[in-house]
């Protein structure tokens, strides 16, 4: 049964309430980055309880939610990944040399110490000696941490889907696509909202706050599998809202 576009309102605030104030450890890789993951959730979830007037953009904001979800699934499916995710900070890092040179001899260290020439492109890792002009040029670098395994982010999406422990990223699927018209400015959505018809479109603010419960409580529950955290009633909340 659908319930009313209220009641997830009362449950996003609901897991805001208890959650703000939970003291997180982050001592492992799994805490680190899931924990990071459900803060950045926790921001965004709240941003769009603030958007009443802007359904379009809690619209953005939701799909941008899904998507961080979809990377966390993906890093927590295999330790290497979260990894590959951390180092690549030191490849992000490399555009900084611009304007901070003197940071040149810690990068390189770093550089060299992390192994981050596994993210060379495939057409630079032909070459049989890495340089330090080869090793601090970040053009010769996959421009995202994930593309060691996948080539693109969909990539990621169609195997968590096919993967059939993560039920929940089946479940969120169908309207992720939906949120993504928002983001991409599809006609679909961009021509009644704002072309000559001009009509309001009352489902915009209906999926960003329903996408957004969802995917706020499904990054918490994944955050406290590596916390000593009790969210047993909130996951009953969970349950009666989107399983009755």
């Amino acid at each position: 049964m659908i319930k009313s576009i209220e009641e997830y309102r009362k449950f996003i605030q609901f897991i805001v309430n208890i959650t703000k104030d939970f003291s997180f450890e982050q001592k492992s890789a799994e805490q680190i980055v899931s924990v990071a993951f459900y803060k950045k959730m926790l921001d965004s979830a709240q941003n769009i309880l603030s958007l009443q007037k802007s359904p379009y953009d809690a619209c953005i904001i939701a799909c941008q939610m899904t998507e961080g979800l979809f990377h966390l699934c993906w890093m927590l499916d295999n330790p290497k990944r979260i990894k590959d995710y951390m180092d690549f900070l030191c490849v992000d890092s490399l555009g900084a040399l611009g304007t901070h040179p003197e940071a040149k001899e810690t990068i390189l260290n770093n550089v060299k110490n992390n192994n981050i020439a596994r993210f060379l492109k495939k057409k630079v890792k032909g070459e049989n000696n890495f340089t330090e002009d080869i090793l601090l040029n970040p053009q010769n670098y996959h421009d995202a941490w994930y593309k060691i395994e996948c080539p693109n982010f969909g990539c990621i999406v169609e195997r968590l889907i096919c993967n059939p422990d993560n039920l929940y990223i089946q479940n969120i699927y169908s309207l992720y696509k939906e949120l993504c018209a928002y983001k991409h400015y599809s006609p679909y959505v961009i021509l009644p909202t704002y072309g000559v018809l001009s009509k309001k479109n009352d489902r915009e603010g209906f999926i960003s706050i329903v996408n957004a419960a969802e995917v706020l409580f499904i990054a918490l529950f994944l955050a406290s599998k590596y916390q000593q955290l009790d969210i047993r009633e909130i996951a009953q909340k969970y349950n009666n809202l989107f399983n009755s």
